[in-house]
């Protein structure tokens, strides 16, 4: 499987089986794909354009480097929502009830042999995303 076919196969899954005609839902699918996108190129330093706090970026991180450790990369993992409603919608903050499931989600080791990952059960999150002055972050995941 060449790498360009998972990419598009990646950026096709989030667009399709969503529920997202919210302004705050497409917001956070909006964060979602650069997530995936620092996933992808195994860059840490992208996710200050995915979260505000130090907590989700470190989470983050900790996967990357995960991954990198082992000599593998990450493709695909995006974020499929099967439910998003803004409990609060503000002009500084935002809080969404979300029921999200992880996507089709690869490895590739330094070889270029690929593996599937097994696919997990659905998970029900509030995602509070902030304003800040460099645009709209994911605050915090519960």
């Amino acid at each position: 499987m060449t790498e360009w076919l998972v990419q598009v196969a990646a950026i096709l899954s989030t667009l399709v089986g969503t529920d997202d005609a919210d302004e705050h839902c497409l917001r956070l699918g909006g964060l979602d794909a650069l997530r995936v996108e620092a996933l992808a190129a195994g860059d840490p330093r992208s996710l200050n354009q995915v979260h505000a706090g130090t907590a989700g970026r470190a989470a983050d991180a900790a996967v990357i480097a995960s991954y990198r450790e082992r000599g593998l990369r990450i493709r695909g993992a995006a974020l499929h929502r099967l439910v998003c409603e803004a409990r609060h919608a503000g002009e500084s903050s935002t809080v969404l009830d979300v029921v999200e499931v992880l996507g089709p989600t690869w490895v590739v080791d330094d070889r270029g042999r690929w593996r599937l990952l097994p696919a997990p059960e659905p998970v029900a999150r509030s995602i509070t995303l902030t304003r800040t002055d460099d645009g709209w972050r994911i605050a915090a995941a519960r």
